[in-house]
């Protein structure tokens, strides 16, 4: 949602994203999420673009962590069945 006025307040208050441009009112830009310090829609674009950019890197670096600790951990249990001590050491 983007808003300037007053009486988009409590819109952006009950959007996901709030949006306020650079020349809004104060009771907007202290109820939006995101302040755009340009009054050009194009900053728009581009802060969604670098939002869902984070997002997709974040999402991509969990499912690598997951992955890895799941198999450390299977490596883990495997080898301390198999062999009596782990096979990694702290160091």
């Amino acid at each position: 949602m983007t808003g300037e006025g007053i009486s988009d307040a409590d819109a952006l208050q009950a959007a996901d994203v709030g949006l306020c441009m650079g020349t809004g009112c104060d009771v907007a830009k202290d109820s939006s999420d995101l302040i755009i310090s340009d009054n050009q829609f194009e900053s728009i674009r581009r802060s969604m673009l670098w939002g869902q950019a984070t997002f997709n890197n974040v999402k991509k670096f969990a499912q690598f962590q997951l992955t890895v600790n799941i198999v450390i951990c299977f490596i883990t249990v495997l080898g301390g069945a198999t062999l009596g001590r782990s096979p990694f050491s702290v160091l």
